[in-house]
């Protein structure tokens, strides 16, 4: 709001171009990323835990210092683990 929708779009496409780009520097490169809502985003992918969780400080370590366009970025993570069967004839359909 404080620097307007067009300027905050744009900032938020420039944020995960950068998310995308960090993740592929350091070799994830089948990763999914979708808009939740406002500034809220779903990142898929796998990987270990701690090794996502180091990723995730270095990046909004990076991204603090420098900004995105002379704006500061704050940055929160939360991190959910799952499992699921890949066997597709295994799904149950309602």
């Amino acid at each position: 709001d404080r620097y307007g929708i067009d300027n905050a779009d744009k900032i938020l496409k420039i944020f995960i171009n950068k998310l995308d780009n960090f993740f592929k520097k350091n070799s994830f490169n089948d990763i999914l990323i979708g808009r939740y809502g406002g500034g809220n985003f779903l990142v898929l992918i796998k990987g270990k835990q701690r090794e996502l969780n180091h990723l995730l400080r270095v990046f909004s370590s990076e991204l603090k210092n420098i900004g995105i366009n002379h704006i500061e970025i704050k940055i929160k993570f939360s991190m959910i683990e799952l499992s699921y069967d890949k066997d597709v004839d295994n799904i149950f359909l309602c």
